[in-house]
C-alpha cells in the first residue's frame, strides 16, 4: 500500500475520449478524502475499463484499476462509470 498524499497524484483514465481534456471527465464531490472513508471518483464518457493513477512530478503509475458497469441517468444523456481507488490509499 503507497501512503502518498493526494495533492500529488492525479487519475488518468485510458477509457476517456481525446476529444475532452482529462480533468473535465473525472469529477470527485471534495478536494480530500478522510483517512478511512471509500476514494471514489466518476467518470463520464468513459468507454474502456482501466483507469491509472500516476504521480504528477514523476508520472510514474501507482495504481490500476477497474472502472464499473457504465450507469447512464435517466434525467442526462451522461453515462458514468465509477473509479474506485480506495486500496491505494487504504480503506
Amino acid at each position: 500500500m503507497h501512503k502518498l498524499p493526494l495533492t500529488c497524484l492525479f487519475i488518468w483514465i485510458t477509457a476517456v475520449d481525446t476529444a475532452q481534456s482529462i480533468s473535465e471527465n473525472i469529477r470527485l464531490n471534495q478536494v480530500g478524502f478522510y483517512p478511512n472513508a471509500p476514494k471514489i471518483a466518476v467518470v463520464a464518457g468513459a468507454v474502456k475499463d482501466t483507469f491509472y493513477i500516476r504521480e504528477t512530478s514523476s508520472r510514474n503509475v501507482v495504481y490500476t484499476g477497474v472502472l464499473s458497469a457504465p450507469r447512464t441517468n435517466p434525467f442526462a444523456a451522461t453515462t458514468t462509470r465509477l473509479a474506485d481507488f480506495s486500496a491505494l490509499l487504504g480503506k
